[in-house]
């Protein structure tokens, strides 16, 4: 048993090992192989860079040169003319041509004038023959054939360095510099020429040479070798003029094999002179940095190695005490000794599978289980927000429990009131899922009629947004057309405190007995307003009492009116304004019933209705209502209600069009209440307005799909419609097609 655990223990070991290894390798990879290429080009660019910098000091140089032989054909004292008729001042040109802008560059400057063989220079003033024999005798630069360069001369010529005859070898060679003058013209008079010691230009390419096996050489446009640097067994060993081509440009830089050895030949053209310059070092020496950084990574790379190791070693050696204490557990469980994987993993998976069970069974009773902890939570019965906590993360209620704030909204929904089942659903859905999303709201079951309270928990907020109530309001009524009406409870800090805001909610949802429907009621704002003296309006309802006897439909709107207004003006209680409502009622149920009797055909008006009503307005219209339908009721034959029936739906046919179409315009119409309205026309018609008005406007919408070619966009606006989306649902439940398959259908029809 020992050993299969050991056997265990290192085949954790060896995984983990693994496991650190392989990432760690891949990105040491990439990173080493970043880290060498960037400085290998750093090392590249830092070459380049001194080379163009030797490139641009050179050919500064070169165009001073160009100006000083400028300055000598501009210099009237140095015309052929002045130097040939005056003596003393061929004496007199030894000044002027000591120029020592570039004295440390230029060994001597000498003229000579075509025609005469005859140097001036700053030291002395030469016969030809002489400078060629004594002064400068070079080795392969004949007496004539420097005669001619020296008079047939129309463009600069650059010599390459050449050794003198019967010097010291070791002595430094010079290189020649010939520019004629004037300076680009077509008929020169003299030549300009420039001694140079090519131990300056060493000098000045020394910089790029690195360490002692490294050089650099200059060539011309021809590829010529004008001067190298470095050790001559070096220069002999690689000829760097292979490979310049002509017309190069720029900067490049190659790798070369020779003899078995690397070198590294970076090359460099002047835009000015047409030179090349070519630095050969050996890639080893280049790359002495580079290798060094290589060493230096790879033996950190190694040490994190190591000691990634040993720590995976402690750590494992610290955290198998669990897994020990896990296979102990399974082998309780499964009744025997684990001895491998392949037992520990089937032992596991009974452990899974009963979990798996429970959690099924859990999950299943989990909406019941939130539902009682909402419900208690809406109960105030948690005392402590610690309690609170705990009980909301086991029933998985999303909230920050530790800081919430926590507020009821009941809503008064329009249960019922949706022909469509199913689309009293989809809005009941909607509200829930709006609720949830935008407030972090939970519906709580309480049993209150055509009400649904939620519980809001709110991360520190002060109060719920009236705006994105509003919000919801439009959106619904808009979808769905159906008035939403929404009381707000206090915010409170604590769970045990929500109880009271639950009270406050439903009292807030009440007052739209005076506040009216579809209106967003905070109980703050309806308990600040009410006085504290009691008012009760006797004396009005002994009028109302009185004109409702007498038939009189304007007095009775006027009562009515006053009542009201004194109700909105004496911001009285909500009990009091349900006495006054139920006081009306009790007197015109009272007056209908107490009429003379009626035929056993006759129908009683419904006063009995008065008794389902939201607002005070809505009582006062039914109130109108009833009351019009008493006074009228013996004098109205049958004949006039068909009358008014046809009206009514002529009213309908005539106006459907109109977005602002809606019941209180017809009651407007006809003089009556909106509410009278309704019944009457659902009375007479045996259809409620919105159906007739629905038909009206689909039998006009299919005849223009089928007869014109007019837009939808301006068909939907024609018949009175201005939400596309609910046109269209609408249409597609009552033809199963939508608007674009109806008219397709009929176009093929015809």
């Amino acid at each position: 048993m020992k050993r299969s655990k050991q056997t265990i223990f290192l085949n954790f070991l060896v995984s983990y090992i693994i496991i650190f290894m392989i990432p760690l390798f891949i990105l040491g990879f990439f990173v080493y192989n970043h880290f060498v290429s960037a400085l290998q080009q750093e090392v590249e660019r830092s070459n380049q860079n001194m080379l163009v910098h030797s490139k641009d000091n050179l050919d500064k140089t070169m165009r001073q040169m160009k100006e000083i032989a400028i300055q000598i054909s501009n210099n009237p004292e140095l015309t052929p003319y002045a130097l040939g008729n005056n003596p003393y001042q061929a004496m007199l040109a030894k000044n002027m041509l000591n120029y020592s802008v570039v004295q440390d560059f230029i060994r001597e400057v000498l003229l000579y004038v075509r025609g005469r063989d005859m140097l001036y220079s700053a030291f002395s003033t030469y016969e030809l023959d002489r400078f060629h024999k004594d002064i400068y005798p070079y080795k392969n630069w004949p007496l004539e054939q420097m005669r001619q360069d020296l008079n047939r001369l129309s463009e600069p010529l650059l010599r390459p360095a050449e050794e003198l005859a019967g010097k010291d070898p070791s002595a430094s060679r010079l290189l020649t510099y010939m520019i004629p003058i004037p300076v680009n013209s077509v008929k020169p008079y003299g030549t300009a020429v420039f001694i140079i010691d090519e131990q300056s230009i060493q000098t000045m390419l020394g910089t790029l040479e690195q360490g002692s096996k490294g050089f650099t050489s200059i060539y011309d446009e021809r590829g010529q070798l004008i001067t190298t640097t470095g050790k001559a067994a070096v220069a002999g060993s690689i000829d760097p003029g292979v490979y310049v081509q002509p017309g190069d440009s720029g900067f490049r830089t190659i790798q070369v094999k020779h003899e078995g050895s690397e070198y590294l030949i970076s090359i460099v053209t002047s835009d000015y002179t047409g030179w090349t310059y070519c630095t050969v070092v050996p890639l080893q020496q280049v790359m002495s940095a580079v290798t060094g950084a290589k060493n230096r990574a790879l033996a950190g790379l190694t040490f994190v190695i190591v000691c990634g190791i040993v720590v995976i070693y402690m750590i494992m050696h610290v955290n198998y005490n669990p897994l020990r204490k896990i296979i102990h557990a399974v082998e309780g469980y499964a009744g025997k000794g684990i001895r491998n994987f392949s037992e520990m993993r089937q032992g596991i998976a009974m452990l899974a599978e009963s979990n798996d069970m429970l959690a099924m069974e859990v999950n299943q009773s989990r909406p019941a289980v939130r539902q009682y902890f909402l419900f208690q939570v809406l109960k105030g019965g948690f005392s402590s927000r610690e309690e609170f906590v705990r009980q909301a993360e086991v029933v998985g209620v999303g909230i920050a429990a530790e800081r919430c704030s926590f507020c009821v909204v009941a809503i008064l929904t329009p249960d019922g009131v949706l022909p469509d089942p199913e689309e009293q659903r989809r809005l009941l859905e909607e509200l829930d899922d709006h609720m949830h999303q935008v407030f972090r709201g939970y519906r709580v079951q309480a049993p209150m009629e055509n009400r649904r309270v939620y519980l809001l928990f709110m991360d520190g907020e002060d109060d719920v947004a009236v705006d994105r109530l509003e919000q919801m309001q439009r959106m619904l009524y808009d979808q769905y057309e159906r008035e939403i009406t929404v009381g707000v409870g206090g915010v409170c800090r604590e769970p045990d405190a929500v109880g009271k805001s639950y009270l406050e909610a439903s009292t807030a949802i009440d007052y739209r007995l005076i506040k009216g429907t579809h209106q967003i009621i905070y109980y703050r704002d309806v308990s600040s307003e009410q006085d504290l003296s009691e008012w009760y309006p006797k004396r009005e309802l002994e009028t109302f009492e009185l004109v409702v006897r007498q038939g009189e439909q304007e007095r009775i709107k006027q009562v009515l009116n006053d009542v009201l207004h004194q109700i909105e003006g004496k911001r009285i209680s909500l009990h009091t304004a349900r006495c006054i409502c139920y006081e009306m009622v009790g007197i015109v149920i009272r007056l209908a019933y107490g009429a003379k009797p009626k035929s056993a055909d006759h129908e009683v008006p419904d006063v009995l209705g008065l008794m389902k009503y939201n607002t005070i307005q809505e009582l006062a219209d039914m109130v109108v209502g009833v009351c019009f339908a008493l006074s009228r009721e013996e004098s109205q034959s049958e004949e006039e209600h068909v009358r008014i029936r046809n009206e009514l739906l002529a009213f309908v046919e005539s106006n459907y069009g109109d977005w602002n179409f809606s019941a209180q315009t017809m009651a407007d119409r006809f003089g009556l209440s909106a509410s009278y309205m309704k019944r009457y026309f659902k009375e007479y018609t045996g259809r409620t307005m919105t159906e007739v008005l629905n038909e009206v406007r689909m039998e006009e919408a299919k005849r223009l799909l089928k007869e014109e070619e007019t837009p939808l966009k301006t068909i939907i606006q024609t018949i009175g419609y201005y939400d596309t989306s609910s046109f269209i649902r609408k249409f597609k439940q009552e033809t199963r097609l939508t608007p674009g398959e109806y008219r397709k259908l009929h176009r093929m029809e015809r």
